[in-house]
């Protein structure tokens, strides 16, 4: 599942998901804004940000 992790915690059972890093996001963005704002080149055009998986209770063992 995709989505907010304190929504993933609230249904039964908590579901396993994968989470973005917000705040990496942000500050990723926020650096290259200020840096168009400058007048600055900035040459990513895209930036990958590492998803976190949190593990809940909705994980089982491979099928033999």
């Amino acid at each position: 599942s995709l989505g907010v992790s304190a929504d993933a915690e609230k249904g039964y059972p908590p579901l396993t998901m994968v989470e973005s890093d917000y705040a990496e996001i942000v500050s990723i963005a926020v650096r290259m804004l200020r840096r168009r704002i400058a007048g600055q080149p900035v040459s990513e055009r895209t930036v990958w940000v590492r998803p976190k998986l949190v593990l809940r209770q909705t994980l089982s063992s491979p099928a033999k």
